[in-house]
């Protein structure tokens, strides 16, 4: 059985058209749990009778159901609350692979995960596997083949003029390639699967953050034991980018969010020299403090 964990937040019309509509185009037989972040247990509850499941907290052995709804107090981000949504998939129905996905996927008419899990299972490299996964816009977002250092990142930076020149000048003039089945550095967080005894094994998602980085994390924490992630096109699902947080945060507060989470990653996995991390973060921090408006601190203090 595919367990699926689901991290929302404040968005229960796009969770529950999630469940309701897209999930049944699923012919893999699964359990459901949405870590509802910063919600009430009555908001659980009615969210849970939308959708035909079972509303309960972290600790709860709940009555049997294909669908809990799990509240959380507070906002954990999505390490956090994959890692609650794991960890209670473990306890109340044990799966033998999760499927970690956001709510705003769009599945093909009919999706069998079947060859994806069979990848998993036969293939002791393969640490996790992601679909092809494409935007609305028709570009794909997954996968990801090379490291970007903090080194890297400074670079675009100072040479941001000439790097934009360079890619306005290329996309007008060469069609980007289909990416191809194999194995890959990262792949898209959005719809992933891993086997439960390996996530259980690298411990997770990394709980220092709150929202993104989180891939090329778990992919230094799959290197360590010996595993790799994997990309398979012969699965495609269909990625509404941004359905909570263009809605929910502004630009400036996204920013500084992947920026720490960056920090993290090139000191803990990629074990960058802090000067070099401490150069990155204030890099982006002046050029965030040009990019915000004064509306925008008046409405963040509203």
């Amino acid at each position: 059985m595919l367990g699926i964990v689901i991290v929302a937040y404040r968005n229960p019309e796009l969770t529950a058209d999630y469940i309701l509509n897209q999930l049944p185009k699923l012919v893999n037989h699964y359990v459901v749990v949405v870590v509802n972040n910063a919600s009430t247990m009555q908001e659980c509850k009615e969210l849970a009778a939308r959708v035909g499941g079972v509303a309960c907290e972290a600790g709860d052995f709940p009555e049997e159901s294909s669908v809990y709804i799990l509240n959380s107090d507070s906002n954990l981000g999505f390490a956090k609350g994959n890692n609650l949504g794991a960890e209670f998939i473990r306890r109340v129905a044990p799966c033998e692979h999760l499927l970690f996905s956001n709510n705003d996927i769009i599945l093909q008419q009919k999706t069998d995960l079947g060859l994806l899990t069979d990848l998993l299972d036969k293939d002791s490299s393969i640490g996790a596997v992601g679909p092809a996964v494409v935007g609305l816009d028709g570009h794909h977002q997954s996968p990801h083949r090379r490291v970007v250092t903090a080194y890297r990142q400074i670079g675009w930076i100072l040479l941001s003029r000439l790097r934009k020149k360079r890619k306005q000048e290329s996309e007008s003039t060469i069609a980007l390639p289909t990416p191809l089945e194999g194995f890959c550095y990262w792949v898209s967080g959005c719809f992933l699967i891993m086997r439960a005894d390996v996530f259980e094994k690298v411990g997770g998602f990394d709980p220092d953050t709150f929202l993104y980085s989180e891939e090329p994390i778990l992919a230094e924490r799959l290197k360590a034991i010996g595993r790799k992630m994997y990309y398979c096109p012969a699965v495609c699902v269909t990625h509404m980018e941004g359905g909570t947080t263009k809605e929910t945060f502004n630009k400036p507060h996204i920013k500084r969010l992947l920026v720490e989470s960056n920090c993290i990653y090139y000191r803990k996995y990629l074990h960058t020299p802090r000067p070099v991390v401490a150069m990155y973060k204030l890099l982006n921090t002046r050029r965030d403090a040009r990019l915000v408006r004064p509306e925008d601190n008046h409405s963040k203090s509203v």
